[in-house]
């Protein structure tokens, strides 16, 4: 419970324990995010004012948990407190920060009874909920020691946006005097307890530690907590920004002052305002500051503490020595120089710091007389020396960047023996002591050091190699270093050590040596030049926790001497039994890591770095020990080729790894940061993966494992300004399938010194999608002028949109410039340039007439030319001799020829051959037609190896396959073509368009086809004024197909360019009225029975017609649309600008003959296809002379035979289509659905006019192979029918039929049987179709033998049944037939059924044949789960399940197969929600969804190919406000249906208002259909959502029995 609250109300936070945990321990906020209120998580009452969402106390109580036993905490004694955690807990009002600041109280008072009473008793508050956080922090502030409370209040004045370390902070607590140690405790002095203080602070949840810093070296104050402790001291205290500080600076006086400007002029500090504060003692200033001639230090009389931070600070130092009472003073990282000579006058002087005051170079010599200073950092700056007598500084705690150097025979370590209470000190520039006997003299076993760094001058350079000239070491050199490191060693207390720049052969003694450094918790080593070998004693350190090796480049091995392995080696020990942090970086030369699995080391190593090293692969012992690892770093890796198996891994970064492929099973990673690893593969195994850093500027595309990595919440890339480019286009372009399921993405691109001067901003939930690259786009392509021969009007293209090419036009005079080509160019040009840049390179640029290829391939042209000595552009009309086309490319380059009339084609390609061996061209061939002109050209241009480029131009895909790198060239998208089409008319863009205008403009741009030089032509017919019936009068005629004939004289090239069969197959498709929406499968048949396809002898006339149609599809002849109205199938649809030619052609050669003719009044002598719309056509009809040679007649529209069937002899095709729709019945699928949904429902037709009595004298067609019979009114069909002994295709779904004939069983090549599930088969039947390929819609609970028949089908490949009664020992026998099927030929399976399914566990051995299955559909039938074999299914492309439960994995699972289409049915759900994940269903187009979770959600990145999408859900139990359809990059087309059990109207108006919404921000702008499902049972008033959840069995039945009969699906 106490998890499930605080998921619903700080979701964004994943606690590992209970807020009761945070109560008692108060250590959750210690070491990562905490759960603190963030400002977007308060609500406004209805006076505006802010209140943050609470979590119920009951849910907040865990008395077994693990910290608390920790704590020596017995159960029975948590169980006895509960009653008073609970009241605590309620006081708390539910706030987590409340709770963490109270369990800050509690966790320093004793467990017992009295003490929690007493706490309880002091937090009784009568505020109002935004007050009970400020009055739990108060109870924490009142339960502070009086110097805590000060040092408490002291924090939250620091600025925000700077970096305090924890010396800055404890230093300005002991300036201030909050903090007096012990004189008496020699172990224990002030700086270590303002180390305890600052602890304390972090136990109380007071300040919480920053992640990016380790130790807790830096923290972070809550802003309410902040505010709080501000408010106390306010009086005192300012803490000001920017403009805010002026008002209040010359109003009052305060003694604490703490500023942060900005950089900008207008917002600097103001010096003169902060003089006039003369009562300062406290002075904290970030950012710049605004000086004038005469501003000092000089007007602050006592001021104790002094940090600056501003480039402009040296001025003031000038006056420093007057502040008399200043103890600290820090100007780091500012352009101080030097400190004032009588700085000895400033005797309280405690703390200096000068860190990176880079032009800092010597130190004044009084400063030896600061005899209370105790913290002196002078790292990274210019001081190489430091005053004699610096021994007298004997209070010194802290010293960084003490130089060693000699003077003679003085070393400057001589002065640091005296300095005995040094806790801290980091000393530099060893390698300038002369001996060993100088660095003995520091005496630095003598001191109380906790810290210790031992630094030389670096002799590894940038690249992890030793510096060029310092790689030979005199063996005097590297003894004598080694003589200086073993006499400074450190006391046994040393906790962290820091080598850095040693260049011995071997580590000091004292680190060999095992009892020198028993308390070592943190050791470091950089830049170890000459090191073979890591020592083997350090596995042996008790207390080891961090260990860091980084440039060791003489180390090429890790051997098990690390791991302490020895001939005397303890088996049962553990080895570095407490590290937790390792780091092995820029080991150059490292390329073997050795430790076999049975050495038991590192079992809590947590983060492992490595980086810049040869390793080949990690150890066994690795993974298989370190269970405890959860972050994982791996850098320039050069020779590591996969990361596997690192089970407890959350955080994986992995960088500039060129030969890394994969990256598998981290179950429980996260967080993943990839950059520069060019042949990464694959990803997988990463299901708990949350957030993906991606940074690639060599890319072309997005990699295709973002499709199967899930769940991501966060996409950051970073990437070239091409790939941004195609980012940015948004659902339409070619990447937005790959990160369109991600909750977020951040994607870059660099301009110049500007790394992310592009940008593209995308979230998921709630969609928004921003980016800057168009503004780019459109400035570049505003300077391309417009060139082509194939529509000179054409213009411009958007970037912004995959979609392809959006032109803008003008006419020739004005001259206009290119609009958005950058995208096309782009591409193009990365193909030109991929790979070996030596090696020639072709791009074939090929798309269907009036696309723009000669205006991109020109465009191209012109920016790449210069680049080549030799470039031309070639046109290539029809008919050209190709003696003219070489000889012409001699001309333009110069080739030295014979006389053109004496010299063959052979002669010029060998001239031409020798004049371009060892020159580098571009040529652009623009409209190449055939591939033997190119094959004649090619010889005299292959060879070449010195960076050449071509470029063709080809309406013909077949052609541009053959030439190489084909690009195709798109349509238009329907935006892009709406913008254009507006753009030129006189109105400028749609939403000026009026409306009686604008309907006339969707008219004629529906006949467009998408295609720019149809929408130039239409809009340069348009007048150019507001005169609606001049308007009209073009619409009118354009419909007559006036003024196209441009348009259909480009078309009419991409059909000549089509080969024989394809033209037949194109023409056939104007037999079909316009609008119609065509099948694939039912048109294949069709031409195949129409003897339209004819392959090679033995070729499969289905797979070749399926290439038929996927060309006619890609030459965009036709197109694709959305799905039916049953949500399942693709159907397309002819463009009206094709449909138009087509029709003429086929009018033309006599191909197809349609009645009525709108386009000729006599009919032709013989009619070979009759296509019939409408009723009036009686007398054209009697008029046909040779109508029993008609081979194929078709009627659509309510047309009537009005010739006996018996008259059409010749007749091999038949196609009664209903009247009231022109969509296809032939698909199975639809058919199947259809006639479920139809069942029992009173279908109104009265207008079909094909009824029973107009099928006499069907049997008597024995032509006939294609039968499809659409009309609702067909009851029966001619008992006789097993006559037609031809027939291969029989389409009954949308009649009635109640009871097939027997003598169907005598139609031995009948491949395709379709029929209305109400459809009888009578026994013995089927099984004598040996020939049948595909049976749809058999309900074999009304023909109980036929399953037995089924099973003997030798060529059955698709097998659709229904099952509504059902006997349990059935089940058995389906499982058999369905195994024995799969075992032939059977690929696609769907089954309809009320009962139970049950394939149980024990026939899963018979069910591997079914694992050949490519589409699976079980309807009606409810899984318990998601069967365990269903994960077998590798080929499934297509899969329907209902299932009861589904559990957590079971999305994985199905998420893991290579789905094309998904219909899934989910009861219930194991969680609160059902999250769709990234890299998910990485190649679903269709996804139908039934779920009763409460929360369903598409994670960013999820389904990226997803296009139709349907959502059944209710209303009072889904939360519709982060589905993220928003972020689904393909999708087209969504259907929701809302259901309104249990909900308000309320409820759901607010899921359609958010589902619209979010189908508003998709940039793909989806169809939406939405509609509410038993309306009338909605409730008057919201409930709780508790009280309107009701049990699932019972709320589905209830649902289905209230549903309106139409509404009735199999889903539902």
């Amino acid at each position: 419970d106490g998890r499930r609250h605080e998921r619903e109300f700080f979701s964004q936070y994943k606690l590992v324990c209970s807020i009761w945990a945070q109560l008692l321990a108060g250590l959750v906020g210690a070491g990562g995010h905490s759960p603190l209120l963030h400002p977007s998580k308060f609500i406004l009452d209805s006076e505006h004012r802010a209140h943050p969402r609470t979590t119920k106390p009951e849910a907040t109580f865990s008395s077994s948990d693990p910290k608390i036993m920790g704590n020596n905490t017995h159960e029975t004694e948590l169980d006895e407190l509960k009653d008073i955690g609970l009241q605590i807990i309620a006081n708390c009002g539910g706030l987590p920060l409340a709770i963490k600041v109270m369990g800050g109280v509690l966790s320093v008072r004793h467990v017992q009874r009295p003490d929690w009473m007493r706490v309880l008793n002091d937090f009784i508050p009568s505020c109002e909920l935004p007050e009970v956080i400020n009055h739990s922090v108060y109870l924490s502030y009142e339960d502070l020691a009086p110097c805590l409370k000060q040092c408490f209040l002291h924090y939250s004045l620091l600025p925000t946006n700077a970096v305090f370390y924890e010396n800055d902070i404890v230093g300005m607590w002991i300036s201030e005097g909050f903090i007096h140690g012990n004189s008496h405790d020699y172990w224990r002095d002030s700086e270590d307890l303002g180390s305890e203080y600052y602890r304390e602070l972090i136990l109380r949840n007071l300040i919480e530690p920053d992640a990016r810093y380790t130790s807790q070296l830096v923290c972070n104050m809550n802003d309410v907590v902040r505010s709080f402790a501000q408010s106390i001291c306010r009086d005192e205290a300012l803490v000001a920004h920017n403009g805010d500080m002026y008002g209040y600076l010359s109003s009052r006086k305060f003694y604490q002052l703490s500023l942060e400007s900005k950089e900008l002029e207008s917002d600097m500090l103001v010096w003169s305002l902060v003089q006039e504060q003369t009562s300062l003692r406290t002075l904290v200033s970030i950012g710049q500051i605004k000086l004038k001639p005469g501003d000092s230090l000089m007007a602050f009389p006592s001021p104790r503490t002094l940090h600056i931070e501003s480039t402009n600070a040296a001025v003031l130092v000038e006056s420093l020595c007057q502040l008399k009472h200043l103890r600290y003073l820090s100007v780091a990282h500012t352009d101080v120089s030097s400190l004032p000579e009588n700085i000895n006058t400033m005797k309280f002087l405690q703390h200096i710091n000068l860190q990176g005051c880079e032009s800092f170079e010597k130190l004044p010599d009084s400063i030896i007389k600061l005899e209370q200073l105790r913290y002196l950092n002078l790292n990274d700056t210019g001081i190489n020396v430091i005053p004699r007598g610096f021994c007298i500084l004997t209070n010194l705690s802290k010293l960084y960047g003490f130089p060693a150097y000699m003077d003679g025979n003085w070393c400057s370590l001589e002065e640091l023996w005296p300095l005995s209470r040094l806790k801290e000190i980091e000393l530099k520039g060893l390698d300038n002591v002369a001996a060993g006997l100088f660095a003995e003299s520091a005496s630095l076993y003598q001191m109380r050091l906790s810290y210790l760094k031992l630094e030389c001058s670096t002799r590894v350079g940038g690249g992890g190699l030793v510096i060029e000239g310092r790689s030979v070491f005199q063996d005097e050199e590297n003894q004598r270093i080694e003589a200086v490191f073993d006499e400074l060693h450190p006391p046994q207390r040393l906790s962290t050590l820091v080598i850095q720049g040693y260049f011995g052969l071997q580590l000091p003694v004292w680190m060999r040596t095992e009892d020198r450094l028993e308390c070592l918790v943190v050791l470091t080593m950089e830049d170890l030049a000459c090191c073979t070998q890591l020592p083997c004693c350090l596995s042996q350190l008790p207390y080891l926790e961090v260990l860091k090796i980084q440039r060791a480049p003489a180390i090429s091995c890790v051997g098990p001497e690390f791991l302490g392995v020895s001939e005397h080696h303890d088996q049962t020990a553990i080895m570095f039994p407490r590290l937790h942090e390792l780091v092995f970086s820029g080991m150059v030369k490292w390329e073997e890591w050795v430790w076999e699995k049975q050495l038991n080391a590192m079992p809590a190593l947590e983060e492992l770095l490595v980086d810049n090293c040869k390793l080949r692969s990690f150890p066994p012992g690795l993974a298989f020990r370190a269970r405890a690892l959860r972050r994982l770093v791996v850098t320039a890796a050069q020779n590591l080729n996969s990361l596997d198996s690192f089970a407890s891994v959350v955080e994986l970064d992995v960088y500039f790894s060129p030969t890394l492929t994969s990256i598998a099973n981290l179950h429980q990673l996260q967080k993943l940061t990839i950059i520069f690893c060019p042949k990464l593969e694959k990803l997988i195994g990463v299901p708990a993966i949350r957030r993906l850093v991606l940074e690639d500027y060599d890319m072309e595309t997005l990699p295709r494992y973002l499709q199967d990595v899930g769940n991501l919440s966060l996409l950051q890339l970073d990437c070239s300004l091409e790939l941004l480019t195609s980012i940015a286009m948004g659902q339409p372009g070619p990447e937005w399938k790959k990160y369109s399921h991600v909750k977020h993405v951040e994607a870059y691109a660099h301009d110049g010194d500007n790394q992310r001067e592009w940008y593209v901003l995308y979230t998921k939930d709630p969609y928004k999608f921003e980016t800057n690259i168009n503004q780019r786009s459109s400035k570049l392509a505003g300077e391309d002028k417009l060139i082509g021969k194939e529509a000179e009007q054409l213009l411009g293209i958007d970037s912004s949109s995959d979609s392809a090419v959006f032109f803008t036009t003008t006419v020739s005079e004005d001259n206009s410039e290119l609009v958005g080509i950058e995208n096309p160019c782009q591409s193009i040009i990365k193909l030109l340039t991929h790979g070996d840049e030596e090696e020639l390179k072709m791009v074939s640029i090929c798309g269907t007439g009036g696309l723009g290829k000669t205006t991109v391939a020109h465009a191209v042209y012109r920016k790449i030319a210069n680049e080549f000595k030799y470039n031309f552009f070639v046109d290539m009309p029809r008919n050209l001799d190709i003696k003219v086309i070489i000889g012409t490319i001699c001309a333009e380059v110069g080739c030295p020829r014979p006389k053109f009339e004496e010299c063959g084609v052979q002669q010029l390609v060998d001239r031409l051959k020798i004049f371009f061996e060892g020159k580098r061209y571009l040529i652009v061939f623009d409209g190449l037609w055939t591939t033997s002109v190119w094959d004649q050209i090619l010889p005299a241009l292959k060879d070449n190896r010195h960076g050449s480029r071509i470029i063709i131009t080809t309406r013909n895909v077949s052609i541009a396959e053959h030439v190489g790198g084909l690009y195709r060239l798109p349509l238009l998208s329907c935006d892009d073509s709406n913008m254009l089409f507006f753009r030129r008319t006189l109105f400028g863009s749609k939403d000026d368009c009026p409306s009686q205008f604008r309907e006339l403009s969707e008219k004629m741009l529906s006949r467009c086809g998408q295609l720019p030089l149809a929408i130039t032509v239409i809009t340069d017919l348009l007048p150019k004024d507001r005169v609606l019936e001049e308007w009209q009068k073009v619409c009118d005629s354009i419909e007559r197909g006036n003024g196209m004939e441009n348009i259909r004289r480009v078309l009419k090239h991409s059909y000549d360019d089509l080969p024989p069969d394809l033209q037949r197959c194109l023409l056939c498709l104007s037999i079909f009225p316009e609008g119609y929406e065509i099948g694939r499968d039912s048109l294949v048949q069709r031409w195949m029975a129409e003897d339209l396809i004819r392959g090679k002898h033995g070729q499969n006339l289905q797979e070749l017609g399926e290439s038929y149609f996927s060309e006619l599809v890609n030459s965009n002849m036709i197109q694709p649309i959305e799905f039916d109205g049953s949500g399942r199938d693709l159907v397309y649809r002819v463009p009206v600008t094709t449909l138009d030619l087509i029709v003429d052609l086929s009018i033309r050669e006599n191909f197809v003959t349609i009645l009525p003719s709108l386009q000729r009044t006599d009919l032709p002598s013989e009619v070979q296809r009759l296509s019939l719309r409408g009723s009036n056509n009686k007398h054209e009809l009697k008029a046909i002379k040779n109508i029993d040679q008609v081979s194929s007649l078709s009627l659509f529209n309510g047309a009537g035979l009005m010739q006996p069937l018996s008259k059409f002899q010749g007749l091999q095709v038949l196609h009664l289509q209903k009247c009231d729709s022109v969509k296809n019945e032939g698909d199975s699928v639809k058919n199947e659905r259809d006639s479920v949904k139809n069942e029992g429902v009173s279908v109104k037709n009265e207008g079909d006019s094909v009824k029973n009595e107009d099928l006499n004298g069907l049997e008597s067609l024995d032509k006939l192979r294609y039968l499809v019979l659409g009309s609702s009114h067909i009851t029966e069909i001619p008992k006789m029918i097993g006559k037609l002994r031809h027939l291969q295709i029989l389409d009954l779904t949308a009649t009635r039929v109640k009871e097939l004939p027997s003598s169907i069983g005598k139609l031995t090549k009948l491949r395709r049987l379709l029929i209305n599930r109400s459809t009888e088969v009578p026994d013995k039947i089927i099984g004598k179709l040996e020939a049948l390929e595909e049976l749809v819609g058999i309900d074999i609970s009304k023909s109980p033998n036929i399953l037995q028949e089924i099973g003997t089908m030798p060529e059955l490949r698709v097998l659709s049944i229904a099952l509504w009664s059902w006997d349990e020992h059935h089940t058995t026998l389906l499982s058999q037939i369905i195994c024995k099927l799969a075992m032939k030929k059977l690929r696609h399976l769907s089954i309809c059924s009320c009962c139970l399914l049950d394939l149980k566990p024990d026939l899963k051995p018979d069910l591997q044949p079914v694992l050949q299955l490519e589409k699976l559909e079980i309807q009606g039938s409810i899984f318990e789960k998601l069967p365990t074999w269903i994960n077998g299914l590798t080929h499934l492309r297509s899969l329907s399940i209902e299932i009861y439960s589904l559990e957590n994995n079971a999305l994985e699972v199905l998420g893991e197969l290579e789905l094309l289409f998904l219909s899934l049915v989910a009861k219930r759900t194991s969680g609160e929600k059902l999250v769709i994940m990234t890299n998910k269903f990485c190649t679903l187009e269709t996804f139908l969804l039934f779920s009763r979770a409460t929360a369903i959600e598409f994670e960013q990145g999820a389904m990226e190919k997803l296009q139709r999408l349907k959502l059944t859900l209710q209303a009072s139990l889904t939360k519709t406000d982060h589905l993220g359809l928003d972020t689904l990059s393909s999708l087209e087309h969504v259907q929701v249906e809302i259901i309104c059990i249990s909900a308000t109207d309320g409820d759901v108006k607010v899921a359609e208002a958010a589902i619209r919404s979010m189908i508003g921000n998709n940039p793909r702008k989806p169809r939406l259909e939405m509609k509410r499902i038993v309306e009338g049972y909605m409730e008057e008033d919201k409930k709780k959502e508790s009280e309107c959840e009701i049990e699932v069995e019972d709320e589905d039945q209830e649902a289905l029995r209230m549903t309106k009969p139409e509404e009735q699906t199999v889903t539902a």
